[in-house]
């Protein structure tokens, strides 16, 4: 799922001003259908498994291998499309209509991205909290959410709440990155031109042909490594600030080796390391990923660190 769907989904403005700013608005979504409801814990929710992640670093691999073996439901809850679905179901989080208007202007005054300004009401988006908790946490009581540098930025800039004060129980802070910033930018853009983000069985990767890219798709994937450069530096001092010290999975190493970074995550549970581990997605990458980077370091050499 590309930022452009996470982002540009939910701003309260009206159709016209939305086609203006190119902000799709919301679709009817099932992320959140009843047939998909899990029996609660009667206990509650006792640990929080947060998965910290810039996109393409292995996060879907983790999140879903977790549930294939029982461990929470992991999705990014905190998107959009998540908030939306949650709206469709249970009527919040409600959009505070006032707190938009304020931010907007602030935003239009910034040069920021205005038509993005969002803002809840922090009690209504507790209850979508609580009702995620309630329907998305496996019966031993465990929550799984993934989050990304812009859903941490929406909630703490925007929403003025804290995720140690929004998340239940035990936070256990897992935190993926990727030491190969131009293969990362490879994989998003690939990702979002082909719509295919996540492949479960081996039938959903397009094939896709390098031949199609132009001088705009070169310079995007180099703008991509430095947001993916800043993005890591951002969750390093997020998680200096609040005293977190994650586990950390870096991507080749999280490939390579599934099934002990899963055990490093049951360990931290307190919960017996399972005997098999088979990974829930399947691997996109192949020789037309090759065939651009060799062509985005003949233009960019000095990305070849």
């Amino acid at each position: 799922m590309s930022d452009r769907e996470h982002e540009l989904a939910v701003h309260p403005i009206p159709r016209w001003v939305g086609r203006l700013a190119r902000a799709q608005r919301p679709t009817a979504f099932e992320d959140l259908a009843a047939h998909d409801d899990i029996a609660p814990s009667p206990d509650g929710v006792t640990d929080t498994v947060v998965v910290a992640a810039s996109p393409r670093t292995g996060s879907n691999l983790l999140v879903h291998t977790l549930r294939e073996l029982g461990v929470g439901a992991g999705e990014e809850f905190w998107t959009e499309r998540m908030i939306w679905a949650g709206r469709a179901r249970w009527g919040v989080p409600t959009i505070d209509t006032r707190g938009v208007l304020g931010q907007t202007k602030r935003a239009l005054l910034r040069r920021e991205r205005w038509w993005l300004s969002r803002s809840f009401d922090a009690d209504q988006f507790l209850r979508y909290q609580r009702l995620l908790e309630q329907h998305r946490s496996t019966p031993d009581g465990v929550f799984v959410i993934k989050v990304f540098r812009l859903h941490l930025d929406q909630l703490e800039r925007r929403n003025q709440l804290s995720p140690i004060d929004v998340l239940p129980g035990r936070l256990h802070w897992v935190y993926q990155w990727r030491r190969d910033r131009v293969g990362q930018a490879i994989s998003y853009l690939r990702a979002d031109a082909t719509a295919s983000w996540i492949d479960t069985d081996g039938t959903r990767t397009p094939t896709f042909d390098p031949d199609r890219l132009v001088d705009d798709d070169y310079a995007e994937l180099r703008r991509l490594v430095e947001r993916f450069d800043r993005s890591d530096s951002w969750w390093r001092a997020w998680f200096d600030r609040h005293g977190v010290t994650p586990l950390e999975f870096e991507y080749e190493q999280l490939v390579g080796d599934l099934r002990s970074a899963v055990a490093r995550v049951f360990e931290s549970l307190g919960r017996p390391v399972p005997d098999d581990v088979v990974g829930a997605t399947v691997r996109q990458r192949d020789d037309a990923n090759d065939e651009i980077r060799t062509r985005l370091l003949d233009r960019y050499p000095e990305l070849d660190r």
